[in-house]
């Protein structure tokens, strides 16, 4: 089982507000890290409309306590057509197969147009799109065998799931309100 060494997060803006994917990357150097940073970026870039601007790639090493890192800044639009989209707690799900039975799971804010789902599915066209742009993605050589999940398992292949999913956005900094008695 492989060991994840570095972290990849790409961070995308829309409406002022910023969020960001993280992914873990078994590479030995931060060159080839920083290769492989590059090509998620174009392959995020795909499904996000140009609406969305990619702000920049931070990468750092998933070593407690080690401040290697690199920041690399883009500033650049997706390149998927601007529609109008439904709220961005709305996500498309990525399911991602791995080398044993323990499969990955990847949330993409996109925003999701209106006219490419319907009651909560995702139109058949809008899957088959992303779907392709996956396959594209994990035919550039280099660019898969070096993706892990948290548990460190390679990941060899996706596939987008059909049904919209529901995302709680900042779930982690939820406060409970306490009301005076």
């Amino acid at each position: 089982m492989a060991v994840p060494n570095w972290r990849i997060e790409i961070v995308k803006s829309l409406a002022g507000e910023q969020w960001s994917n993280d992914y873990l990357s078994d590479d030995v150097e931060i060159e080839d890290v920083q290769d492989l940073a590059v090509i998620l970026l174009s392959w995020e870039q795909s499904i996000h409309m140009a609406a969305v601007n990619f702000d920049f790639i931070r990468i750092a090493t998933t070593i407690p306590f080690d401040r290697t890192f690199r920041h690399l800044t883009f500033n650049e639009p997706g390149t998927f057509a601007n529609l109008a989209y439904i709220p961005l707690f709305n996500t498309l799900r990525i399911d991602l197969g791995t080398t044993d039975s323990d499969p990955g799971r990847k949330y993409y804010r996109c925003p999701i147009a209106e006219v490419n789902q319907n009651s909560g599915l995702l139109e058949s066209s809008y899957v088959s799109d992303i779907q392709g742009k996956i396959t594209t993605f994990l035919s550039i050589p280099g660019a898969f065998p070096h993706l892990v999940t948290p548990r460190g398992n390679t990941v060899t292949g996706a596939t987008v799931h059909t049904q919209v999913q529901m995302r709680q956005l900042h779930r982690h900094r939820k406060k409970k309100v306490v009301v005076a008695p």
